[in-house]
């Protein structure tokens, strides 16, 4: 879980995952229930080959990154509270809680069947435990143990959906979100926002 009081992606539209977070337990695996803490690229294809991918940035200016056969690809989509049920693996953001024993979530990120293992960029998923209401009871994996939390999904939480995608889903004017490799312009992951 973000608990850096972050949201989900800077200028991705409604359900999408959110950048810079930093990595709360020092331990390189991101926490329980969170998104991955950066995203190194955020922005828009401005072309897409089989081997190259072309991202215009928010202050106009294009990087150029390499696409790989170990490249991962993910497709985030709207989705609703149905969405949210019990057995599904979620990533959530949410605020410091304060006082309370729940916590209001600012958005939750539903993963498809299959995508628990999926690259660890994507995230720390998060199982769903039980659905009472807007109430969700989550089962995290933390380093020293299983945690139980309790969240809230408010008026104003954004709910999507991530799913497995192919190369062939990068389209010109798709927005995108990049996980480069360590001092690399190859990308590890690329999350396509619809």
């Amino acid at each position: 879980m973000n608990m850096h009081g972050g949201q989900m992606a800077p200028g991705m539209g409604a359900g999408g995952m959110r950048g810079p977070g930093g990595d709360q337990d020092g331990n390189g695996r991101h926490g329980a229930g969170r998104p991955r803490a950066a995203r190194n690229l955020v922005g828009t294809v401005a072309s897409s080959t089989a081997t190259e991918l072309s991202v215009t940035l928010a202050d106009g200016t294009t990087k150029v990154v390499t696409l790989s056969g170990t490249s991962q690809y993910f497709t985030q989509t709207p989705g609703s509270t149905t969405d949210v049920t019990v057995g599904s693996y979620v990533l959530v953001s949410a605020k410091l809680p304060g006082r309370s024993a729940t916590q209001d979530v600012t958005s939750i990120a539903v993963l498809a069947n299959g995508l628990t293992t999926a690259h660890v960029h994507l995230g720390h998923p998060a199982k769903v435990t039980a659905v009472n209401g807007s109430a969700l009871t989550l089962e995290v994996a933390m380093p020293r143990g299983t945690k139980t939390i309790t969240v809230t999904i408010g008026a104003n939480t954004s709910i999507s959906t991530i799913s497995a995608a192919t190369s062939a889903d990068l389209t010109v004017g798709t927005r995108v979100a990049v996980d480069l490799g360590r001092g690399t312009l190859a990308a590890e992951s690329v999350l396509i926002v619809k």
